[in-house]
C-alpha cells in the first residue's frame, strides 16, 4: 500500500497541484445576511448545576476547575 502511494505522489505530481489550484478558485455565490444581535437578559436568578461522570479522572477535574473559575468571573 505504501509503494502504492509513493508511485502515485511521484509519477503524477500534477495532481496534488490541479486539486489544490481548484480550491483556490472556488467562489461562493450564497449571500450571508447579518442579523443584528440583541441583549437578553434573565428575568430571573437562576441557580445551574453541571453534572460530570467523575471527579476522579484528571480530564472532569479540570474541566470542573474551569468550570468554578468561569463562574467566579460571572459575579
Amino acid at each position: 500500500m505504501r509503494v502504492l502511494v509513493f508511485l502515485l505522489i511521484t509519477l503524477f505530481p500534477g495532481l496534488s497541484h490541479a486539486a489544490g489550484s481548484a480550491l483556490l478558485r472556488w467562489q461562493d455565490t450564497r449571500q450571508s445576511v447579518s442579523v443584528p444581535q440583541t441583549d437578553v437578559t434573565a428575568s430571573k436568578v437562576w441557580k445551574l448545576c453541571a453534572l460530570y461522570p467523575s471527579l476522579k479522572d484528571s480530564y472532569w477535574l479540570s474541566v470542573n476547575y474551569g468550570m468554578l473559575e468561569a463562574a467566579k468571573n460571572m459575579e
